[in-house]
């Protein structure tokens, strides 16, 4: 004997999950640029430090699309964990558009200690 499961019915396994990957990429496109600018900044103008802050927006696509595959093993949608993702992949654009702005700032700092230096260095030679 066998026994029909109706597809849909009962809890959403995958809800919490869709939740979380909702929350965490609303976080990482509402913060990980100021997370990734003080980084930046903090561990001296590191591109390394700074690509840290792509750990958010990460992290929200792996749990929105856990939490969706477990809805959907379940016959459930997971509008919160489609959202997530999409929010996420957009938080990574907008991300990489902020790392390539700090890289820049990073060589434009460079190339003005250099050139301090050089003013500095004139200045101690005409004394």
């Amino acid at each position: 004997m066998s026994e029909e499961v109706n597809a849909g019915s009962g809890e959403n396994p995958g809800k919490m999950k869709g939740i979380m990957g909702f929350v965490i990429s609303l976080v990482a496109i509402l913060l990980g640029g100021s997370i990734m600018g003080w980084l930046f900044v903090a561990a001296g103008f590191s591109k390394g430090a700074a690509a840290i802050g792509f750990l958010f927006p990460i992290a929200g696509i792996v749990i929105s699309v856990m939490g969706m595959k477990e809805s959907k093993a379940a016959g459930h949608k997971n509008g919160l964990g489609l959202t997530g993702m999409i929010i996420s992949i957009v938080a990574i654009v907008w991300l990489l558009m902020v790392f390539a702005g700090l890289s820049l700032l990073a060589g434009a700092a460079g190339n003005m200690q250099e050139g301090i230096d050089a003013l500095n260095q004139l200045n101690e030679m005409s004394h």
